[in-house]
């Protein structure tokens, strides 16, 4: 068995970053410890002793430990999803042969990479409600059970996790499919393509675990997280680091299953395959869903740079002409997609939005690639194994790894507010700083294997992170401050809006979906240019031949 050494170091040096982090969280709060004691908070830690929580009036570690099995569950029950999700899209894709039937599973792989995961969570128990699929007021209400409503919210949670990081986990069982070389059992393959979405997807996916839990009204660690972010310092640290040490143990699993496969199967190095390039690229050129993403893109940038002129109103200013106490329908009294819950115009508002999250999530993808850039530089170039690891991580990483540092971003971000009295809320800037900080180890690796057509895909990935990254910051309230417009503020106020004006939640939802869309197709169809020629050579020198 070989394992990745370097691997191995970079986890356990993300276990004691994380720690720290989590130290931070708590000195930084009031009446915390003095940021000298961080190696008596640490030996304490290693002896169980995390400290009191105020809000369970118990220790951190008895209140943490009540939540663990429901914890375990609830991730475990969102990683066999994700991977079932996933293996059924990434089966498809590779044995699909016509070319209408390889757009479509295109197009359902890069929506479900677009759907932004806070607003999501969001709006899905709304839409659930309006369509009946849960009751309405108490349960007695529709004479349904406790037992039953509780069940119907975890299912819901699982979906809500599983659709967006089962897509992009497809990428991976899509390349491990096509390239089975002949002799090798299907199981080992998707052994193999297992581990790789438990090191590239599933830290992300933990993270979201934390974060969707709550909005779900689900046991376990992210309920505990949610509702002591603003009160109880100790028991947040507590519950990053138990997040941490969940991240560890799933790559170092990870880890140790990718080097039983490498050291015992021809399989352990698959090659860029077809199913890894844009189906329907010719050869310089864009392919025909990338076209329509250049044109989506386009319009938006339009739209975003000349807001001024288009907008019919300003982002905050009220119809008191026609606005009664609730949003106004599109098309009614002039506005063409109506009102939000205040009486302002949704198009209006949108166009504004557009600007800041775009603006946001643009200077983010340079900052982070100047960065990148300059650790390229550094380290020196690569060479292409033709492994997964090698030709997707760009993508993968990119577009789903900076998600896993989103809770230690948002525990940080109160943990200044309601400690540092001289911090002043994030603005656009700040917040593209921060998004920059936690995105540039993720596109490193395109610069190891140095193309222009490579980086640009790239960057045109991490732009689309950072948009949804941004989206679901500000969604959350930690982000975008109200009432400045952006696409995630737009969200902030679905809970009461969301069944009776479905307008205001629906449309900029389409509006970021579309976005992010369009910016993954065009990065996918730009990596497809630049892997093309040398995929079909390391094709035929990697992978015996089979008929």
């Amino acid at each position: 068995m070989r394992v990745n050494r370097r691997r191995f170091l970079g986890t356990i040096g993300v276990l004691a970053i994380s720690s720290i982090a989590a130290f931070f969280v708590l000195a930084a709060s009031p009446h915390g410890p003095p940021a000298w004691g961080y190696f008596g908070w640490l030996f304490g830690a290693l002896h169980g002793d995390l400290g009191w929580s105020v809000s369970h009036t118990e220790p951190v570690s008895t209140a943490i430990a009540g939540q663990l099995p429901a914890w375990v569950a609830f991730v475990t029950l969102d990683f066999a999803a994700t991977v079932v999700v996933g293996a059924a899209l990434g089966y498809a894709r590779s044995c699909a042969r016509a070319a209408a039937w390889r757009g479509t599973l295109r197009a359902t792989e890069l929506a479900g990479r677009s759907i932004p995961l806070i607003p999501f969570a969001l709006c899905l128990p709304l839409w659930l409600l309006a369509g009946a699929w849960l009751p309405h007021g108490t349960p007695s209400a529709r004479g349904i059970g406790l037992e039953e409503e509780t069940l119907a919210l975890a299912i819901f949670a699982v979906i809500c996790v599983a659709v967006p990081f089962g897509t992009w986990s497809s990428t991976i069982f899509a390349d491990a499919f096509h390239t089975r070389p002949g002799g090798v059992q299907r199981w080992v393959v998707l052994r193999r393509a297992v581990a790789e979405v438990a090191s590239l997807i599933a830290p992300a996916m933990v993270a979201a675990c934390l974060i969707v839990a709550p909005v779900f009204a689900q046991p376990g660690l992210g309920r505990l997280f949610g509702t002591s972010l603003l009160s109880d310092a100790p028991l947040v640290s507590g519950c990053l680091l138990v997040y941490a040490c969940t991240v560890t143990l799933v790559e170092l699993g990870a880890d140790f299953v990718l080097g039983i496969s490498d050291a015992g199967s021809p399989a352990a190095a698959p090659v860029l395959s077809g199913a890894a390039r844009s189906d329907s690229v010719r050869a310089g050129g864009l392919s025909p869903l990338g076209i329509v993403a250049v044109a989506v893109l386009l319009v938006a940038l339009a739209g975003a740079a000349g807001a001024n002129a288009i907008a019919p109103a300003g982002p905050n200013v009220i119809d008191q002409t026609h606005w009664v106490g609730y949003a106004i329908a599109p098309g009614a009294a002039g506005h063409v997609l109506g009102t939000d819950e205040v009486g302002r115009d949704l198009f209006a508002r949108l166009l504004f939005a557009l600007r800041t999250s775009l603006g946001i999530a643009v200077l983010a993808a340079l900052i982070a690639t100047f960065v990148a850039a300059v650790i390229g530089a550094v380290n020196g170039r690569g060479t292409a194994s033709g492994s997964i690891s090698d030709n997707r991580r760009p993508l993968l990483a990119s577009g789903v790894r900076p998600f896993a540092v989103v809770p230690f971003v948002i525990a940080v971000e109160v943990a200044l507010v309601n400690g540092v009295p001289a911090f002043r809320l994030p603005t656009p800037i700040t917040i593209a700083l921060a998004i920059a900080a936690i995105s540039w180890p993720a596109i490193v690796p395109a610069f190891r294997r140095f193309s222009p057509a490579a980086v640009a895909g790239a960057v045109v990935d991490m732009t689309a992170c950072a948009l949804l990254l941004e989206v679901s910051l500000s969604a959350l309230g930690y982000g975008v401050q109200p009432p400045a417009p952006s696409l995630g503020t737009m969200f902030q106020n679905v809970q009461s809006t969301g069944v009776t004006s479905p307008w205001v939640v629906a449309i900029p939802f389409g509006v970021v979906v579309a976005i992010a869309f369009s910016l993954f197709a065009l990065g996918e169809d730009l990596r497809a240019r630049s892997a093309r020629a040398p995929s079909e050579n390391l094709q035929k020198t990697l992978v015996p031949a089979t008929g």
